[in-house]
């Protein structure tokens, strides 16, 4: 079989319709009794089809004719066996020749997982966003001290079923399959979890290996289709000999699957697209952003688009996920789940003009999933408006941010910009004072923040121009009799300890400042708001964290080969850092540092400071207990946009329980009932769900990781309450510090010359 294709440039994609398609978005109801799987495929006939399992555990095929009305259901026969316990790691297929194929992952049955991804590996975001999980490698070699991943004895098991569900054959390949498609005459295609295609007899032997790399998904008819980030490959799907190949940029993360008219379809992070294999011309068929499809907190776990140009989702459930890399591994096996896997129906209902639909502008310097959310939410309650978010610093971009947040800065203070602003990284005090944004106090009044949140979002005026969607706070992990006794930012060096126990991690001078700094910022503030580095307070602050500087000692006598060398500063801090969480372990530090970003890492830091055994505060500040967060994705509205009203009906959307209890390793929403609700879901899986993780600590053994009991969980959602400072680190006076504090650090000089060398520096910057 020979096919030519006349494809377009490489990295080239489809520009978009000057009219796009219009969809509705229903449910497809899954009836009483039944409960399903993440699994979807479509018949002959282009109708969706999933896999399903009753109350006395048969397992069926249902199939919607009519979305509207009850499938139609197929019981599957497993040949005399009872059929698998689970479904998970698996999908169904169907085959050209009208056979169905069932693909089941020993994995996915697995009840406990064990081991780590090869070393280096790392955890990458899911096609919609969703969780993250690393890929594992087959039997690899690794350091001393590092635990090796193997999927030994771990394996694929098909079974094949006539058109009516009778049971056919059953084959097994010994590797774990990320995905397999059917192919005629009990032949499919299966791609393990490093990316390695093959085709299969109907013994289950391979019959080719084709060499693509960067292989991430697979589509199949009668020929083969293999997505990798830039092109599609199509190989002959009987010998597995590639035929040709569509140039087409769809990045990682991207969907692929063979519509019920024969055309490819491909979705993007932004888009779907049609693809004609034959031509390799490629459409446009609908934007993400305004469907489920565009909703950065659901799983999109398969895609099928059915007779009639109509689009199917199913949206997964439980899994298994492995995540880290190297020294640091957690395997988590998650049997149940909030929200039981869906299946979605978009269908195309007309066209409409981008000239008839108005737009919403939203400016930021950053992009978020908080932000596309609403974005999304937005637009699925508002079709006819779109909203166009102006992300100047996309992610992976190494230009100077300066020059963004300069240029950003030029055409906001020359009234230009979007209608809604996005304030991260911004100099909001100067936009406050030039008249760039307008009062939103009415409408943050009625958006239940946190009680400090509210508090801290009004400026000196007690007007309140901004205010943040989510937030971070760094906080101290360790024994409770220790915690208690820290109430203060002085009582830190001074901390009750075991015998050659250092109170902290060792850092660099420029490391202790960049996480001490933000707790302590508030009382370096004069009555003005504007910071005194020649205060009392900023001299005591330096002098603190010397003494910490000059009493620290070495953490542990392990070498961390590669990534793991790097200093904590280097890492962001959500998680814990592992070298810090080495020096947890071996008792070599009493208390360690953790970034609140959301709620994943806590298990971590719960079971290292010794379970119920341990205690936590914020980082306090120097005059008490911490009061400092971070506020992030900082929302105002543009003083002279045209259309106010709909700016803050967007803000009341980023704000809306829809959006806020979207979870997040970014950082924990601000508002009351969505924090609430974060926390009760948090407390009901420590209590209920079965998960299991395991820390492997090279060196040093296993660590079962604990859930955090209730009592934990609650007082850390009491912390929330008390933060009421807000702490925007500016990257350019923390350099000052750093670099005019030097001396200091290095026993030359005090901490007054150190002070008076700063506000020289920041006085002109602040100036400016």
């Amino acid at each position: 079989m020979t096919l030519c294709l006349s494809t377009p440039a490489a990295g080239a994609s489809p520009a978009p319709d000057a009219a796009a398609t219009l969809f509705s978005e229903q449910t497809i109801t899954i009836p009483d009794g039944y409960t399903p799987t993440e699994t979807l495929t479509r018949d002959a006939d282009g109708n969706p089809v999933t896999a399903a399992m009753t109350a006395d555990g048969q397992w069926v095929l249902l199939t919607w004719k009519d979305p509207a009305s009850r499938p139609e259901v197929t019981p599957l026969s497993f040949g005399g066996n009872d059929g698998p316990e689970a479904y998970g790691g698996g999908a169904i297929s169907h085959a050209p020749d009208g056979r169905w194929l069932a693909s089941l992952s020993s994995l996915g049955n697995t009840r406990t997982v064990s081991g780590a991804p090869s070393p280096g590996s790392e955890g990458s975001s899911s096609p919609s966003g969703g969780s993250t999980s690393a890929t594992p490698g087959a039997s690899t070699s690794s350091a001393p001290g590092y635990m090796t991943f193997s999927l030994g004895g771990a394996g694929q098991t098909i079974y094949w079923f006539n058109p009516d569900g009778s049971f056919d054959i059953k084959v097994t390949v010994d590797v774990a399959l990320l995905s397999a498609v059917a192919l005629s005459g009990r032949r499919f295609a299966g791609m393990d979890y490093n990316g390695a295609v093959s085709v299969y007899d109907e013994t289950g032997a391979a019959l080719a290996s084709p060499s693509v790399p960067e292989a991430y998904a697979l589509a199949a008819g009668e020929s083969l289709y293999i997505l990798t980030p830039t092109a599609i490959a199509v190989l002959d799907s009987s010998d597995g000999k590639k035929i040709g190949e569509i140039a087409f940029d769809a990045g990682y993360g991207a969907r692929i699957t063979l519509g019920h008219d024969g055309l490819l379809y491909v979705l993007t992070d932004d888009h779907l697209t049609r693809i004609d294999p034959a031509t390799g011309a490629a459409t446009r068929v609908m934007e993400r952003t305004g469907t489920i499809l565009g909703d950065p907190s659901v799983s999109i776990s398969a895609m099928e688009v059915l007779a009639g140009g109509s689009v199917a989702v199913a949206l997964g459930g439980s899994s298994v996920t492995i995540s880290g890399g190297g020294a640091i591994t957690n395997v988590i096996r998650s049997l149940t789940s909030d929200e039981p896997p869906a299946l979605y129906l978009l269908t195309p209902i007309g066209s409409a003009s981008t000239s008839e639909r108005s737009e919403l502008r939203v400016t930021s310097l950053y992009a978020s999933d908080r932000l596309r959310k609403a974005a999304n939410e937005f637009e699925r309650a508002n079709p006819d408006i779109k909203v166009i978010l102006e992300t100047r610093l996309a992610e992976g971009d190494s230009s100077p941010t300066d020059d963004h947040i300069r240029a950003l800065n030029t055409d906001l203070l020359a009234g230009k910009g979007g209608d809604v602003l996005m304030l991260d990284g911004l100099p909001m005090d100067q936009y406050i004072s030039r008249g760039v944004l307008k009062d939103i106090s009415a409408l943050v009044s009625s958006l239940g923040l946190l009680p400090g949140v509210a508090r801290g979002s009004q400026s000196s005026d007690g007007v309140t121009y901004a205010v943040p969607a989510q937030f971070t706070f760094d906080t101290l992990w360790g024994n409770k009799d220790v915690v208690s006794r820290v109430g203060s930012l002085a009582d830190l060096p001074r901390a009750a300890l075991e015998p050659d126990q250092a109170p902290m991690m060792a850092r660099t001078p420029a490391e202790w400042l960049e996480l001490l700094y933000p707790a302590c910022e508030a009382s370096i503030r004069g009555e003005d708001g504007a910071v005194n580095f020649e205060s009392e307070a900023f001299v005591r602050f330096l002098e603190t964290v010397k003494e910490l500087y000059d009493s620290q000692g070495e953490i542990n006598d392990l070498e961390l080969p590669g990534r793991l060398s790097n200093s904590a500063a280097v890492s962001a801090r959500v998680g814990i850092d592992p070298q810090e969480m080495l020096a947890v372990y071996n008792g070599s530090i009493a208390l360690n540092a953790m970034r609140m970003a959301g709620l994943a890492q806590v298990s971590m830091a719960y079971s290292l400071s010794g379970g119920a055994e341990g205690g936590r505060v914020p980082i306090p500040g120097l005059d008490g207990a911490g009061a400092a967060y971070t506020p992030l994705i900082i929302a105002g509205v543009n003083a002279l946009s045209r259309q106010p009203d709909l700016a803050e009906e967007f803000i009341r959307v980023l704000f809306s329980d829809e959006t806020q209890s979207m979870e997040s390793l970014g950082g924990i929403p601000t508002t009351s009932s969505a924090l609430d609700k974060l926390f009760e879901d948090a407390i009901d899986r420590s209590e209920n769900a079965d998960i299991r993780q395991i820390l492997m600590i090279p060196g040093a053994g296993q660590l079962t990781i604990q859930q955090p009991d209730r009592a934990a969980w609650e007082s850390i959602r009491a912390m929330c309450d008390t933060l009421d400072q807000p702490s925007i680190t500016d990257a350019t006076l923390l350099g000052f510090i750093t670099e005019e504090t030097a001396g200091y650090f290095n026993g030359i000089g005090t901490a007054r010359e150190a002070a008076r060398l700063v506000q020289q520096r920041a006085f002109f910057y602040l100036n400016e």
